[in-house]
């Protein structure tokens, strides 16, 4: 059971980043789609959902998360080296 935990662990820090990623992403061509085209058009209709602002966000989420994982991975790998360098 603990190998399983530690195996999820590990898979959410090495992939976790890709669902905000998305987010971010789907969130951006919704709003191209829905407000891109009158925005340009300076027509002020439809909602008041702030969507380019939560896709910032989730970019954001995402690039901390990912220089995280690598941050964490180049470490690792650089101790694992170091270690059979010995």
């Amino acid at each position: 059971m603990r190998q399983r935990l530690l195996a999820l662990a590990i898979a959410l820090l090495s992939a976790g980043w890709v669902l905000p990623a998305w987010c971010g992403v789907e969130t951006w061509l919704t709003f191209w789609q829905r407000r891109g085209v009158s925005a340009m058009q300076h027509d002020p209709s439809g909602d008041s959902f702030p969507y380019l602002a939560f896709a910032s966000a989730c970019f954001k989420v995402a690039g901390v998360w990912l220089v995280a994982a690598i941050g964490i991975w180049a470490y690792l790998g650089a101790r694992a080296c170091l270690r059979r360098m010995r």
